[in-house]
């Protein structure tokens, strides 16, 4: 079956955990897209945050700061200029890992 036009296909293989080589190709491709989608993250993390307290919190204002990063990189590489591919390869990781610790905690 194929892919409907207004989605990609899935990648055809995977990353290990806490890694995403394609975060910097998916940015300088659809930088736009990226950056809505980031930034639609970062709104729902900014809506919980205040709720929260603790570890928990702790771990989603590290999410949140990651998510940032990388929206900053997408909204420059959606100007036109160069992905920093180490900022973003950090900032997925730590995203990751924040990520992991919440889903362990909840």
């Amino acid at each position: 079956m194929a892919t409907p036009s207004r989605h990609s296909a899935p990648p055809t293989n995977a990353s290990g955990a806490g890694t995403s080589p394609s975060s910097t190709q998916e940015i300088s491709g659809d930088a736009a897209g990226v950056r809505r989608e980031l930034a639609a993250a970062g709104t729902a993390i900014e809506a919980a945050a205040p709720t929260l307290t603790g570890e928990v919190r702790a771990l989603v204002d590290r999410a949140a700061a990651a998510l940032s990063t990388l929206r900053d990189e997408a909204e420059s590489a959606a100007a036109g200029s160069a992905v920093d591919e180490r900022a973003v390869q950090a900032a997925q990781s730590e995203y990751d890992r924040a990520s992991d610790q919440l889903r362990s905690l909840c």
